[in-house]
């Protein structure tokens, strides 16, 4: 009886899935250029449409919106495996995928990642042909780089968030986590869960505080372990793409090095590593402690220690001062931020006067 009805389930799943499908095909086969189609269970929005890719222009079968009465049962499943058999010809293309599990399902299927939250299946294609496997990389995890790669992006969204300080990934017996100091007054599971999303970890909570700062620690769910393992590298830190630029310096291409250490526990610490390493930081506009002290004479640097600061229009990340709480990205603080490292660095500069 148990198997007659899953029978009878899948078979009418199947019966469903091919109402929609034969309307799509009378879609693909009109003059029409858009439409929404409907059907028992599942809506879609599917547009004809041209898409610029490799230097060409190809021609798409859009799949713009979809919306399901019901998770879980496989009728989109279904339908998207239909259209993949009989429409091997079409350039299938996948409109803002939002959805987490969504965009690494459709990565299952052979497509991959053509902008911000945008994938595409090409023409002909396998899964064999869009995906590159990486030497020393699981493929599933390969698979999933579009979604690796929305995820480091949401994690650079937070470091940069109000009182946000250090993330780090530690991995012991029990469980892998994400410890994360944090120096604000909002509520940070708010926080983290409409920066990074709400399915990632199992638990958010607080291992402890010392003074304004609290400890934070993000239990990852077993099912993402793998997941954020290709994320961090051994050392806890968010893996940077380790191809060198023509032209780049090693330094820049790994994002590694004094220009690119942005985090300090106070301003005095931050004023000294920029008067310690002047002529590498101000990128030979002075090249002693005694020149830069000298031109802050006849005239405040101040244009120098505001690019400084907010990290040279978008090159390095915003300075960030632990006892302070923010970075200079936070447009209500930048004032006294300003004022507080210029008086640090006016302590050290004239300490013996």
């Amino acid at each position: 009886m148990k198997a007659k009805k899953i029978f009878e389930f899948k078979e009418n799943i199947q019966n469903l899935g091919n109402i929609f499908l034969n309307k799509l095909n009378d879609f693909i086969n009109s003059s029409k250029r858009n439409e929404w189609i409907f059907s028992s269970g599942i809506r879609m929005y599917v547009r004809k449409s041209k898409r610029y890719y490799k230097k060409e222009f190809i021609d798409c079968l859009d799949l713009a919106s979809a919306e399901t009465d019901e998770y879980g049962t496989g009728l989109f499943t279904y339908i998207l495996e239909q259209i993949l058999k009989k429409y091997p010809n079409k350039n299938i293309f996948a409109e803002s995928i939002l959805n987490d599990r969504l965009y690494t399902f459709l990565l299952k299927y052979g497509f991959e990642p053509f902008g911000e939250s945008n994938l595409i299946k090409l023409k002909n294609s396998n899964l064999s042909e869009n995906i590159h496997f990486e030497r020393g990389i699981d493929p599933k995890l390969t698979m999933e780089i579009g979604l690796i790669n929305k995820i480091k992006k949401r994690f650079k969204e937070l470091q940069l968030k109000k009182g946000v300080g250090s993330i780090d990934f530690f991995k012991d017996s029990k469980e892998n986590f994400i410890r994360i100091l944090y120096y604000g007054n909002e509520n940070f599971t708010n926080l983290v869960n409409e920066t990074i999303g709400t399915e990632f970890f199992s638990d958010i909570y607080s291992k402890g505080s010392k003074g304004f700062r609290s400890i934070m620690k993000l239990i990852i769910k077993k099912e993402y372990n793998n997941l954020f393992n290709s994320i961090f590298d051994n050392k806890g830190f968010i893996k940077e793409h380790l191809s060198f630029e023509r032209n780049k310096s090693p330094f820049d291409s790994l994002k590694i090095g004094l220009k690119y250490k942005r985090h300090y526990k106070t301003f005095e610490e931050a004023a000294k590593v920029l008067l310690d390493n002047i002529k590498e930081l101000s990128e030979g506009e002075w090249d002693t402690i005694e020149e830069f002290k000298k031109s802050w004479q006849e005239k405040n640097p101040l244009r120098f220690l505001k690019e400084y600061l907010e990290g040279f229009n978008g090159k390095y990340n915003p300075l960030f001062i632990e006892e302070d709480g923010y970075n200079f990205s936070n447009t209500s603080t930048k004032i006294g931020f300003l004022k507080s490292f210029r008086d640090a660095l006016r302590s050290i500069l004239y300490k013996d006067i």
